[in-house]
């Protein structure tokens, strides 16, 4: 992990049961969605590094070195983002689960944080439209994001994972029905005039058919 007032990178998470994963097939979990970083302590002291969906379901485990870079990040006292890139399903071992990859996005909580907080809003977007987005950052990359007030975004790609046999994508982006969902979850303002003027243009058009067919 890199000596620098930010740490970006692609990581895994694993659902913790095939029961449970398979809310990833779900519309609250949609690609490109900005999800929470949770430490979960069990009885015998064992942290894990869990991943919460916007809507505060669990939906999986963060594993590898990612895991223990996150708990550095905490200890640090640093705001913490995982972007959804990703869903698999794999057969093996048995009896099958669900997984995915996130992309981690952490920064301090200083005078620049607003700035990341707009840039993992805009890595958000360009996710959610398939494309994977290097987050892990060199140093003239965070000076960039400071500079651009969040607004700049970085070229390189995060190459795509070699599945083994088994292993099925699930999403790897959002379709223009989940964006629809999101758009009526945000109440999207011009989504909802535009659908207002087209029932008043059709109540209209059903009045002059009336009208022309009936004469009164």
């Amino acid at each position: 992990m890199a000596a620098l007032p930010y740490y970006g990178s692609y990581a895994l998470f694993q659902a913790h049961s095939k029961k449970e994963g398979a809310a990833l097939l779900g519309a609250d979990n949609i690609i490109g969605a900005v999800c929470e970083i949770v430490f979960n302590t069990d009885k015998s002291g064992h942290t894990s590094v869990d991943v919460y969906n916007p809507f505060g379901a669990n939906i999986g485990k963060i594993q590898g070195k990612e895991a223990e870079d996150l708990l550095v990040c905490k200890a640090k006292g640093w705001t913490m983002h995982a972007i959804l890139v990703c869903t698999y399903y794999s057969e093996k071992p048995e009896p099958g689960n669900y997984w995915g990859e996130i992309a981690l996005v952490c920064f301090p909580n200083d005078d620049n944080a607003a700035s990341f907080e707009a840039f993992t809003v805009a890595v958000a977007h360009m996710i959610g439209e398939g494309k994977r987005v290097e987050v892990d950052l060199a140093a003239k990359g965070i000076e960039q994001v400071v500079e651009n007030n969040g607004s700049w975004l970085p070229s390189g790609r995060v190459a795509k994972l070699d599945l083994e046999p088994g292993t099925a994508v699930i999403k790897d982006h959002m379709t223009a029905s989940e964006s629809l969902i999101e758009m009526s979850r945000a109440r999207n303002k011009g989504c909802l005039v535009g659908g207002w003027l087209f029932i008043i243009l059709l109540v209209v058009g059903a009045f002059f058919l009336i009208k022309g067919l009936f004469g009164f």
